[in-house]
């Protein structure tokens, strides 16, 4: 087979090696600190009110083909902030293979002496694609290319837990509990792809420099058995309750740089930027994720007391 220059080669490459390790955990987030319901069923109606959180990232900026993803989680305190319900709905693109999914979420909080425990579960369905018709080559009847491979949609659950103070946060959960493999499709070089069961673990603390001044540490692990440990350090700073802004390290020699302005206690808009480390620094931007919140109805009790997680 020929392709029409070696770039492309390269990104074809880099997708099957996404999608057979990492990518499979849907969808990469340098923000999730301000959105934990796509780590976490459990964080499901935990910030007090209605919350819609939109987020889009643009990995890899300038390579052609480099993953995209699109993310929209929803969820509500019910009967007292005792339970919580959401619902979590993305998709990815990286080249021509396009990953997608929807999952809604059940929490159970249990109110403890110094803060709560929630119980978290999640059901639904996530689906593999590709669209190889789209690759440009030389030869335009290359039969390698001329079939697309059958959209497959496969059920699954998850479940994950959460404790939580004012200036505390600890949480771990397993989003996709069943691991299972997309029958390739009707050609040759479709290598299909490979849900690998994966854990989260985050934690995350708040201290009072001063009034105006706040400082959060955050930490959070990724594994998938077999496969090296993906950890994510953050060092962020809260001014007069509005205004965060700071720098995270991730596994792979990237550096994050990340902010985002609270107004009127009801809506939220974050911006993050990773530097790549010095093997796709030359040929990419780096990567862009833009997030955006609303809350409704937030209570007067909840405006007086900032959520910090």
């Amino acid at each position: 087979m020929k392709v029409k220059a070696a770039k492309h080669i390269t990104i074809l490459l880099l997708n099957i090696v996404c999608l057979t390790t990492l990518g499979q955990v849907d969808a990469l987030f340098s923000q999730y600190m301000f959105n934990g319901l796509v780590l976490n069923p459990a964080y499901a109606g935990s910030r007090g009110a209605l919350s819609i959180t939109a987020d889009h990232r643009n990995q890899w900026a300038g390579i052609a083909g480099a993953p995209k993803s699109l993310t929209l989680s929803a969820h509500s305190p019910l009967r007292n902030d005792r339970y919580g319900l959401g619902l979590l709905v993305y998709n990815k693109t990286a080249g021509v293979i396009r990953q997608s999914g929807m999952f809604g979420t059940y929490a159970f909080r249990i109110p403890l002496l110094t803060g709560n425990l929630a119980l978290g579960l999640q059901a639904g369905l996530t689906s593999f694609s590709a669209n190889w018709t789209e690759e440009t080559t030389v030869d335009p009847g290359d039969p390698a290319f001329s079939y697309n491979s059958e959209t497959t949609w496969l059920p699954n659950f998850g479940f994950g837990f959460q404790y939580q103070t004012k200036r505390f946060y600890l949480g771990a959960s397993v989003p996709r509990l069943l691991a299972n493999f997309d029958k390739p499709g009707s050609i040759t070089n479709d290598p299909g792809a490979y849900r690998y069961r994966y854990y989260f673990v985050n934690t995350s603390y708040v201290w009072s420099v001063f009034h105006e001044l706040k400082i959060k540490p955050t930490l959070l692990v990724k594994y998938i058995p077999g496969i090296t440990p993906q950890i994510d350090l953050n060092l962020n700073f809260l001014s007069f309750e509005s205004f965060w802004f700071g720098m995270g390290y991730r596994s792979g020699k990237t550096l994050i740089l990340l902010t985002e302005y609270q107004w009127q206690d009801q809506l939220s808009i974050g911006y993050s930027y990773d530097l790549l480390s010095k093997e796709l620094g030359p040929y990419s931007s780096g990567s862009h994720e833009i997030m955006v919140r609303y809350e409704f109805n937030r209570s007067k009790s909840a405006t007086k007391s900032p959520r910090y997680f």
